[in-house]
Parts: structure tokens; C-alpha cells; sequence
């Protein structure tokens, strides 16, 4: 499952890396191997769903090729399981692509058939099929918040909790704290946000797993940072790198690092600042975490407007606008015309920055067409 990561990047909303890229490779040639001997029943099925798990971040389009072969296999075998299955997994794999609307259609598919399954399950099964139900929400979850629909995000990831804490499963239960918290961070409201991403702290420090211990620390701090309270959260950040650099998985270290980048450039460090959203933008190119990439370089932008160098903050919002139109991301590409917008200001380019500053209203009118919806909107201006 994933968790959201703060300042909209994710943390582990998405599954994260969790494991080297040469298991990866060892474990992709054993699933290939299997998969030209297996018979074309459920065991099949199960293998194509398994190797889509392992393309769906750096090669979603393969992942989605094997997705959807075991959805046109499991169909011909009238296995309602196996369907839901794949819905499930094409629904992981579109958040990924930013295809959100088709996303949730797919993992609500998932969820109609595994709450079709569960009354007639044996409780073995019926346990297995609870976790399916909690990975589907999770899944909705995933396509919700990009489009900054925060209540509906907070609906589904509350059913989350509750069918997880109903399973006893602690680790699925911390994932889904941190995410209620992630939601209500966006929202401001920084009083809940710490209240869940605490209790995410004490059942990741009871299963004693030490990325996401660190992980929630780093969260934790980027609430005290967005509060003015840098003593705190530099206090946190330095809790989340020493318990986690050596055991982070690589997309929740660039978060972290996001967040000291933050920090430097509010202190007007703006070497440090560059050198941790660097190190945080090498990650993501390397991982293929596209979905992570602009707000890396509008951070990057950021500094080089603060340093006057405006050739080079120009580019990185070139590469910022880019990537973010590339997954669809509406609260990136908000963010990008308001960089821009600031940028041309700057320059004293004050008719195309009034053209950029309309179209990010335009982009944030999207969010508060309901009243209910929210910008998740902290991101530093430029003194």
C-alpha cells in the first residue's frame, strides 16, 4: 500500500522501494520464468499481477500490459478474484499516470467484486479479501489526492483505518494515520495533522520499522517548519536523518531531503538548500518517480530566484511545467505558474506575469469549485 508524503510529493502513499534494483531484477526473471510454465488458470493470473507490481514505477506501461493481460485471462476464467485483482493493480498503476478519473473507476470496480466475495468467504479468505477492500481504498485514495480533493481523500483513507485496525494490521494502520495527517496538513489544519501523524510514530516505533519511524519524524518537522517553528522542526529533521538515512528506502529519503531544502532556503542557506533538493531530484530521476519530480524543480527555481539567477530558475520551471503536464498533476502545475508568475515579476516581465498568475487562479478555482475542496497551498513565496 501507500503512504502520502508530505508537501504533496508522496510519501509512500506509494509502495515504496523498499528493496534493491538488483532483487528487483533477480525476482522480475524468476516471475518470467514462471510464467512460461505455469498453466493458464488463477496461479497465472497471480503471476502477471506480480510482475506488474514490479514495472508499475519504472515502467508503468509494461506494468500495465501484464495488468491487463491478467484481467483478459482471469475474465475468460470467470475468476471474480483474479479480476479484482487486476482492477485493483490497473488502478495503482493509472494514479501513477495520472489518469485518476480511470483509476478510481478501476479500483471501484475492485472494491463491487471483493464486497461480492466476502459473505460467502471462508475466514481465511474473508481476512484476505479484507486487506484487498483496505488496498482498494488506499488505491481511491491514491487518484483522489493529486486533484486535491482532500474530503473525499479523508473518507477513504478513515474506511482504510478502520478496516485495518479491524484486521489488527499495525503497519497498514500507521500508513493510514500518516496519511489522514498528510490530508489535514494541506487543509492547515496543523493541530489534527500532528495528532495522526504522532499516533503513525508510536505504532511504527511498536513494529520498531525505523524507515518509517524517520519518514513521520521528517513529517512531523515539516509541520513545526510551516508553523514558524524552525528550532522544532530542524530538531525533528535531524531525528529523521539519523534514525533513517541508512534505512529509508530511497523516495522517502528525497522527501526527506525536500524538507531540509526547505528549511535551508527559509533560513536563507541557499547552497544547502540547492545541495538537498539536488540530492532529492537525483533520486527521483534514477527511481522514474516522475509523480515527484516537479516539486523538486520548482524548489530548485525557488532558490535561484532568491540568488538572482534567473536564466537557470527559468529552466528548472521549464523541466518543472514539463514533467508536471506529463502526469497530470493540477496542484504541480498550479504551483509551476505561480513560480513562473513570480519569476517574470522579478524580471519585470509584468504582462506575461499577470498571464501566469490568472492561469494558476484558474488552476486553483478546479480545487475550490466545491467548497469542501482545498489547495494544499504552503509553499514559500519570494521576499
Amino acid at each position: 500500500m501507500k503512504k502520502l508524503l508530505p508537501v504533496l510529493t508522496f510519501l509512500l502513499l506509494y509502495q515504496c522501494f523498499c528493496y534493491s534494483q538488483k532483487n528487483s531484477q533477480a525476482k522480475i526473471d524468476s516471475l518470467i520464468s514462471d510464467l512460461s510454465i505455469v498453466k493458464e488458470d488463477s496461479n497465472k493470473v497471480n503471476t502477471l499481477i506480480a510482475l506488474a507490481s514490479e514495472f508499475k514505477f519504472s515502467r508503468p506501461d509494461t506494468a500495465l500490459y501484464f495488468s491487463r493481460n491478467a484481467l483478459n485471462l482471469s475474465t475468460r476464467l470467470n475468476d471474480e478474484m483474479g479480476i479484482a485483482d487486476a482492477k485493483l493493480k490497473i488502478s495503482e498503476i493509472y494514479a501513477n499516470q495520472g489518469k485518476y478519473n480511470e483509476g478510481i473507476s478501476s479500483a471501484n470496480d475492485a472494491l463491487v467484486l471483493y464486497n461480492k466475495l466476502l459473505p460467502s468467504a471462508t475466514a481465511r479468505n474473508k481476512s484476505k479479501i479484507l486487506f484487498k477492500i483496505a488496498d482498494s481504498y488506499n488505491a481511491i485514495l491514491l487518484n483522489l489526492f493529486p486533484q486535491g480533493n482532500y474530503p473525499e481523500s479523508l473518507k477513504y483513507s478513515l474506511l482504510e483505518l478502520k478496516t485495518r485496525g479491524g484486521l489488527g494490521d499495525k503497519k497498514g494502520m500507521a500508513n493510514a494515520e500518516f496519511n489522514i495527517g498528510n490530508i489535514n496538513f494541506c487543509q492547515h489544519n496543523f493541530p489534527d495533522a500532528l495528532k495522526h501523524f504522532t499516533a503513525s510514530l508510536k505504532l511504527s516505533e511498536q513494529l520498531g520499522s525505523k524507515a518509517e519511524i524517520a519518514g513521520t519524524y521528517g513529517a512531523i518537522g515539516l509541520v513545526y517548519f510551516e508553523q514558524g517553528n524552525y528550532t522544532e522542526a530542524s530538531k525533528n529533521y535531524s531525528i529523521a536523518l539519523q534514525v533513517g538515512e541508512k534505512e529509508m528506502d530511497s523516495l522517502s529519503l528525497a522527501e526527506l531531503y525536500v524538507n531540509l531544502g526547505q528549511l535551508e532556503d527559509k533560513l536563507e542557506k541557499y547552497d544547502e538548500a540547492l545541495k538537498y533538493d539536488f540530492a532529492a531530484l537525483r533520486i527521483y530521476e534514477k527511481e522514474g518517480a516522475n509523480f515527484n519530480i516537479p516539486f523538486a524543480l520548482n524548489n530548485i527555481a525557488i532558490v535561484y530566484m532568491k540568488q538572482k539567477k534567473y536564466a537557470d530558475a527559468d529552466k528548472y520551471l521549464t523541466r518543472a511545467f514539463s514533467t508536471a503536464k506529463a502526469t497530470n498533476h493540477l496542484e504541480y502545475i498550479k504551483y509551476s505558474y505561480e513560480n513562473q508568475a513570480i519569476l517574470d515579476s522579478l524580471q519585470g516581465n509584468y504582462k506575461n506575469a499577470l498571464k501566469n498568475f490568472k492561469t494558476a487562479i484558474s488552476y486553483r478555482n478546479i480545487f475550490f469549485n466545491d467548497p469542501g475542496f482545498f489547495s494544499c497551498d504552503f509553499f514559500q513565496s519570494i521576499s
